[in-house]
């Protein structure tokens, strides 16, 4: 699994050890796969600015989650959220309590926050950080599209073709919801879940 991890720009300068720390929690959870704006930063010069949209846009575009610590948020970090929404990913969205009984601590409602499933808001401290991310990694991954190859036959690609003009779907939503609309029929799939 891809995870992008993004901060604000002022709490990576102001927490940069807090920064590193989640980062390294993300690595040892994930065998070392974890990107974020510094490795971003770091892979090239990017004094233009457009080039280094352009490379995180493309680094996002290849993750499959986003963690954001979003304790001092920003426009850009929520731009970063909003674009992992708009690709279809899930966000876990980190905010620093001072509290050590986390669990009795909820996250308060804001007006402005998306109201979204792809979304998991949740309070941390440095004894829980870990566990939070551990269990929003391991329900994501249940989440997470499978890809696969499919063989087919030169009539069916037609139809596909055809299909995806006329009803303006890509191909493998047409191919999915033809599965999907099966499993719904099939009274014996519907009994062993």
């Amino acid at each position: 699994m891809k995870i992008y991890f993004a901060s604000s720009s002022s709490f990576y300068q102001e927490h940069k050890d807090e920064f590193s720390y989640i980062k390294d929690i993300i690595r040892k959870l994930n065998n070392g796969e974890v990107s974020s704006i510094t490795d971003v930063k770091n892979e090239g010069d990017y004094n233009d600015v457009s080039k280094l949209l352009s490379k995180a846009e493309r680094v996002m575009k290849e993750c499959d989650v986003l963690i954001a610590e979003g304790s001092n948020p920003s426009a850009g970090l929520g731009y970063d959220i909003a674009k992992a929404v708009s690709l279809k990913k899930q966000v876990l969205v980190l905010i620093k309590s001072e509290s050590d009984n986390i669990a009795e601590e909820k996250v308060t409602p804001h007006p402005m926050r998306q109201n979204s499933k792809a979304i998991t808001y949740a309070k941390y401290n440095e004894k829980s950080v870990e566990s939070t991310i551990k269990k929003f990694i391991t329900d994501s991954k249940k989440k997470l599209d499978t890809k696969f190859i499919l063989i087919i036959p030169p009539e069916i690609d037609q139809y596909l073709e055809w299909a995806s003009d006329n009803r303006r779907m890509h191909k493998a939503q047409i191919v999915r919801n033809a599965i999907e609309d099966a499993m719904e029929k099939d009274n014996e799939w519907q009994e062993a879940r």
